[in-house]
């Protein structure tokens, strides 16, 4: 042993106490310390002041005899292993002391050293042992009684065989009122106690854990718990009982019943601001129809050079405020998520010097130089959002152009190789659109770099100077990541900016398009007169179609509501209606399901949707009405012009 033994020895005898001296000397190696009395009563004062780890005793001294001696020594002292060392073979005596917690007993003259020493051994290891055990058991007893959790062990009976204190508060009874109960009889009503029972016993028969949710109505509350149901098993591996854990989980239900609240909540304010949304988007795009309509007209007249002059200036302010109001429209509707991108296949390289060619034209205007260059690996076909990617790079290069006085924009576009450009399109059949926009311009402190792309970012106040919402860059931006693209942007103040951003795109083998040119001389091709049927409640619009209309060459007929549109198709047949969706008495989508349904004459006519309704969804909406096209407001004269052919066509198919 590391350190000394120390033994006391209760012995009368001076020669056994010398034996034993020389005994112990053999057995620890020397390694003790040994302190003897003749007396129990002066023995006893020692032992309670001073550290022992065993003591050796013999039944037979000066002032005590028998068992009474060792009776009166374990009464004063318990905690120290004791080997009785008698005179007396006597195996009453030695069973007795054992029982009454003894570690051994060994008979003077009957023992040698080794089995002196094994006996120490042995006692003061088990007394250990019982130490430990002892402290293990308090520390598991003050766990579970001081546990918040309610702890029930369960028999196969699926009586009740223990409970901690935490029952009491939570049930309203003590742990003793539980003891030996049945469940239903001692905490839940039956049709959870069956629940709970049946759980229970199939634990007991397959062997392995289980749980439980539940809720139950306690101490006038309504509690949710989850309960943990833990097989028990004897030293043969039997189960013998289930402990059953139970955590009061109320407070997390609450906590979810909050967030559940709290989410129907946000989603209602998503769908107000939906609501919002597409109240403004009609209420503004309405009247600016008019006003850009009116213009639109007031040019068609050939006016003087003076009068076409303020004419154009008013469109191009009209048309600048349009640009600002589709900004704020676009950032709040991709906030409440009503954008998505659209996959359809589209000719890149068109969309790119048409969009090219107007740019150049703006860039002209203030004196700048306006290089592109595309990349001859760029697909001819790509399916991708058309209208998306080039929203980007107009706002790009018009902010470009906005910000630089003199110099040169320069626009290049790439299709990007290798490794760092994998995450991006790195999928089978798809390839990157890298587009890079150079400008002369004020350029961006560093300072500002991280933050330009955020909504309403001005550089230093400077879009008072040169105009704008501070919104293209921040549309942008989530455009591209919505596309799966990343954008950003290097600058140094005085000498120009670099914005750079990479879509992916999916090839696609080259199919015949028609050109912009072909559209248009298809457009002016010879048409007949069409008898349009127009739906609209507004009176400046009624104005501004039927003008346009008469322009052209067609006639119309102007209603303010749905049901009067309904009432005019019964009593005469029009080649096409030109339907709002908000009107007064009869909405423009249900005389559309009306008119489909044959309750007014032709159900097949052509009906276009004509409205200030431009949110995602109203496209979608406005069809599965049973329109067959739909055209945004302020009115687009090119788009206007398509649909007319189309319909123009349809009507003289028969004839060819």
């Amino acid at each position: 042993m590391d350190q000394a033994i120390k033994v006391v020895l209760f012995e009368d005898n001076p020669g056994d106490v010398h034996l034993l001296r020389v005994m112990l000397r053999g057995a620890l190696d020397s390694c003790f310390e040994l302190v003897s009395f003749d007396r129990l009563s002066g023995g006893l004062e020692y032992l309670k002041s001073n550290a022992v780890d065993i003591i050796l005793l013999d039944l037979g001294l000066v002032d005590t005899q028998g068992l009474d001696t060792f009776h009166t020594l374990h009464a004063e002292i318990p905690d120290i292993p004791t080997v009785v060392l008698s005179g007396l073979s006597d195996e009453d005596v030695a069973v007795q002391t054992i029982r009454a917690g003894g570690q051994d007993y060994l008979v003077k003259g009957q023992f040698n050293v080794q089995v002196l020493a094994r006996a120490m051994r042995y006692a003061i290891e088990r007394k250990r042992a019982e130490r430990i055990l002892h402290q293990r058991e308090q520390e598991y007893k003050a766990l579970i009684e001081n546990a918040p959790n309610i702890i029930v062990r369960l028999n196969k009976d699926l009586l009740v065989q223990f409970v901690n204190p935490a029952i009491e508060p939570a049930m309203g009874q003590p742990p003793a009122y539980y003891l030996g109960k049945p469940l239903h009889e001692a905490c839940f009503p039956q049709e959870l106690s069956g629940k709970y029972e049946e759980v229970v016993k199939g634990v007991f028969s397959r062997g392995k854990e289980d749980s439980l949710v539940f809720e139950c109505f306690a101490q006038n509350q309504r509690r949710h718990y989850h309960a943990r149901f833990v097989p028990e098993f004897s030293a043969k591996g039997e189960i013998e009982t289930v402990l059953s854990i139970l955590n009061d989980i109320t407070a997390l239900k609450e906590t979810e019943e909050e967030l559940r609240q709290a989410k129907d909540l946000a989603e209602e304010a998503s769908q107000a601001k939906s609501a919002f949304l597409a109240a403004m988007s009609h209420e503004i795009r309405t009247p600016m129809n008019g006003v850009l309509g009116m213009i639109e007209l007031a040019l068609m007249r050939r006016p003087t050079s003076r009068v076409q002059q303020y004419l154009d200036l008013a469109k191009q302010s009209g048309q600048a405020l349009l640009l600002i109001i589709n900004d704020i429209l676009d950032l709040s509707k991709i906030e409440a998520g009503m954008i998505t991108i659209e996959e359809q296949p589209f000719d890149p390289r068109a969309m790119l010097e048409s969009l090219f060619a107007t740019m150049s034209l703006a860039a002209e205007q203030k004196g700048l130089e306006f290089r592109s260059n595309v990349a001859p690996a760029l697909s001819s076909m790509a399916l991708g959002d058309e209208g998306r990617l080039r929203q980007v790079l107009f706002n790009i290069i018009g902010n470009a152009i906005k910000f630089t006085e003199q110099g040169e924009i320069v626009v290049s576009i790439d299709v990007p190789r290798g490794e760092r450009w994998r995450d991006i399109c790195g999928a089978e059949g798809s390839f990157c659109l890298l587009a890079s926009i150079r400008d002369t311009g004020v350029g961006i402190p560093a300072h500002m770099l991280e933050k330009i792309f955020d909504s309403f970012t001005q550089v230093n106040g400077r879009n008072y100077e040169f105009g704008g919402t501070g919104l293209g860059l921040a549309i942008s931006r989530q455009l591209v990541e919505m596309m799966g693209g990343k954008i950003w942007v290097e600058s140094e103040p005085g000498k120009g900016s670099l914005f750079t951003f990479v879509v992916p795109l999916e090839a696609l083998a080259a199919e015949p398009i028609a050109t912009e040119a072909q559209a248009v001389e298809a457009v002016h091709a010879e048409a007949r007169s069409l008898k349009v049927l127009i739906a609209e409640d507004n009176s400046i619009n009624q104005i501004l179609a039927s003008e346009i209309l008469k322009e052209k060459g067609h006639s119309m007929f102007v209603v303010e509501n749905g049901q009067a549109a309904l009432e005019a198709l019964r009593k005469e047949k029009f080649d096409l209606v030109l339907m709002d969706a908000k009107m007064p008495v009869m909405d423009g989508e249900e005389a559309t399901r009306r008119i489909r349904a044959g309750e007014a004459g032709d159900p097949d006519v052509p009906i276009v949707a004509l409205t200030a309704y431009a949110l995602k969804g109203d496209r979608e909406r406005f069809l599965a009405a049973g329109m067959d096209d739909y055209i945004s407001k302020p009115i687009d004269m090119q788009e206007l012009e398509r649909v007319l052919q189309e319909v123009h066509d349809k009507a003289t198919l028969p004839e060819q």
